[in-house]
């Protein structure tokens, strides 16, 4: 959506959004996996309950950089979050392998 105006569609972006939030089901069934099966109702709380507070900040912090910036502005920020976010995984250390 940031970059609609330079002819990129709508409807690759919100594919693209799409993708992201049909991960989550498989992040809720991977997590736990990682924790040993005596803890795996603490890691699925804990997982949702981040997940809520990222959900409840979100909102009101794209809220505050739209009228502060300009709605494409959100974008950006979404758009620079999912990177860091994915150089966080990239350079996740794995005890597992």
């Amino acid at each position: 959506m940031y970059i609609q105006h330079l002819g990129a569609s709508a409807s690759t972006v919100a594919f693209v959004t799409g993708l992201g939030c049909a991960r989550l089901p498989c992040s809720r069934v991977e997590a736990p996996k990682r924790v040993l099966p005596a803890n795996r109702g603490s890691a699925m709380g804990a997982f949702v309950a981040f997940l809520d507070i990222a959900y409840g900040i979100s909102g009101p912090a794209a809220g505050i950089i739209a009228g502060q910036f300009c709605f494409a502005a959100v974008y950006l920020l979404v758009a620079a979050c999912a990177l860091l976010g994915g150089a966080l995984v990239a350079t996740a250390h794995n005890p597992q392998s």
